[in-house]
């Protein structure tokens, strides 16, 4: 595959999976309002675009890596975004974190510039990203997703293939992210129930990861709470909250209710206007050690 990229969103995510996208030989444009991970890309061999604009008159294939749903719409569909140099046969690959329904808006606009959408949002976090470990969802025509397997495996090990709707890749997004997001919160609370109640948090911590109530999030947080080590290690408290708006938002779209995604989210806020909000989900322990006095946070060896 030699076709010409463009990758649009150089954040923490963004950043090295275009690093990864580089490093397998693709020809690569970048852009982002940030010019610091611009220049470093430039530095490593890739080409700067200016504007989504230019990305898309340069590329093939442009992949945006955005924040949410209103920032991905400005850059593709505002006045000299990405749809103004998308070309006929031209592949828009989106991999943010996104509602289904603004997936099959940016779908139409593709096709009607007789190009082509996939959805294909990610997961595994910043640590994924840079070793090229993401799993990834992919919606839309299978044709489009043959064409662009060999880019989908320079930045992940697990590509799935999830249907011809452009929407059904961000429908899985979301319910990885119900679980992971709900995960998250409800380790923090359950481990400090346990610590209030006597038990020691190693041992808890033994136990309930060889037991039913072990999850991949559970093992994930609380080794992270035990050794005291909550700065950000995938996404941010804040960025948590963002997420699970997305769902609890889709969730009213498709008149289906949210009732623990709801609770959760009441949580990551209540992390938030304690001034934690820029740390790792694993810092919501902290809510419960100070309101309990009690200590969570032991070293796992």
């Amino acid at each position: 595959m030699t076709e010409s990229i463009g990758f649009i969103g150089l954040g923490a995510m963004g950043k090295p999976m275009a690093v990864n996208v580089l490093k397998k030989g693709f020809p690569l444009t970048v852009c982002d309002i940030n010019p610091a991970p611009v220049k470093e890309l430039v530095g490593l061999g890739a080409e700067e675009g200016k504007t989504p604009y230019e990305v898309a008159i340069k590329s093939g294939i442009i992949i945006t890596m955005l924040y949410n749903d209103a920032i991905a719409k400005e850059v593709v569909m505002a006045n000299n975004g990405l749809m103004s140099g998308f070309k006929s046969n031209s592949i828009l690959i989106d991999m943010s974190t996104l509602l289904p329904s603004t997936g099959r808006l940016l779908a139409s606009e593709a096709e009607k510039r007789k190009g082509g959408f996939l959805g294909a949002p990610v997961t595994r976090g910043p640590k994924g990203a840079r070793e090229g470990t993401l799993t990834i969802m992919v919606g839309g025509k299978k044709e489009l997703f043959d064409r662009c397997l060999p880019l989908f495996q320079a930045m992940g090990k697990q590509i799935h293939y999830v249907g011809e709707n452009p929407e059904s890749g961000y429908v899985f997004k979301l319910v990885n992210n119900f679980l992971s997001t709900v995960h998250s919160a409800v380790a923090a609370e359950a481990m400090a129930f346990g610590v209030k109640a006597g038990a020691d948090p190693e041992k808890l911590f033994e136990v309930i990861s060889n037991g039913s109530g072990a999850s991949y999030m559970f093992d994930l947080r609380v080794k992270n709470m035990l050794k005291g080590n909550v700065d950000v290690l995938t996404l941010p408290i804040q960025g948590i909250f963002k997420d699970l708006e997305t769902i609890t938002d889709y969730g009213k779209e498709i008149a289906f209710p949210m009732i623990f995604p709801t609770i959760a989210q009441q949580k990551y806020l209540e992390g938030m206007a304690a001034g934690i909000g820029r740390k790792d989900p694993s810092a919501l322990v902290e809510l419960y050690e100070n309101r309990h006095n009690i200590s969570v946070r032991k070293e796992v060896k």
